[in-house]
């Protein structure tokens, strides 16, 4: 359901337990699940952030989640008008707040991660602005929204100890483990192989026409 089809009411409920909703757009737009609920669990006061689902079948980059997530909200907005808007909304701040500290709130970690802030752990992302598609940057919410890729994440800090450094991977053997990678698709594969689809495929028909 993805928190798509949840009534006002059950969107308050949510914000009075304290619980979170996490929207994944990328899924939502594509598999007919709905329009991403995130404007709607805002305006109740629930707990909302951005997140990626199924990494098996989409990539896991919050970067793109954010674009979604920014240009179908703005898309719909527009939508309900008239005249082109004097304005437009949501701002990428906004979005780049789902994406960073509504993370931390929805784990319930807010006070450990999520911001840039004395006491919290040090968690950083560093990414480089030298590329063809970031190379003059006037704001840096906006770069990142909007033209930032995974490649142009350079550096990173997980608890103030390094992970990645100049763009790669630290104390990780990634030929090693792209080999194990490649070897487990083609089990998962070879598996589906001898698995016959009709009675699933039949079944998946059923469940997506109601």
């Amino acid at each position: 359901m993805h928190g798509s089809a949840l009534s006002d009411d059950e969107l308050e409920r949510i914000a009075d337990c304290g619980a979170a909703i996490v929207a994944t757009p990328e899924t939502e737009l594509q598999m007919a699940m709905g329009h991403p609920v995130v404007r709607r669990a805002l305006e109740r006061r629930a707990n909302a952030a951005l997140g990626v689902d199924i990494v098996s079948n989409y990539a896991g980059d919050l970067f793109a989640q954010m674009r979604l997530l920014l240009q179908a909200e703005r898309g719909w907005r527009n939508a309900l008008l008239q005249a082109p808007p004097r304005g437009i909304a949501p701002a990428a701040r906004e979005v780049l707040e789902l994406a960073t500290r509504g993370g931390a709130r929805a784990l319930g970690l807010d006070a450990q991660i999520g911001t840039l802030t004395p006491g919290k752990q040090a968690d950083l992302i560093l990414t480089r602005i030298d590329g063809v598609h970031t190379a003059g940057v006037v704001d840096p919410v906006a770069a990142l929204v909007f033209y930032a890729r995974p490649s142009d994440v350079d550096t990173v800090f997980v608890s103030g100890r390094a992970v990645k450094r100049a763009g790669r991977l630290v104390g990780l053997d990634w030929p090693a483990l792209r080999a194990r990678l490649v070897q487990s698709s083609e089990h998962i594969r070879a598996g589906f192989r001898t698995v016959d689809a009709a009675p699933l495929v039949a079944l998946a028909a059923q469940l997506m026409l109601r």
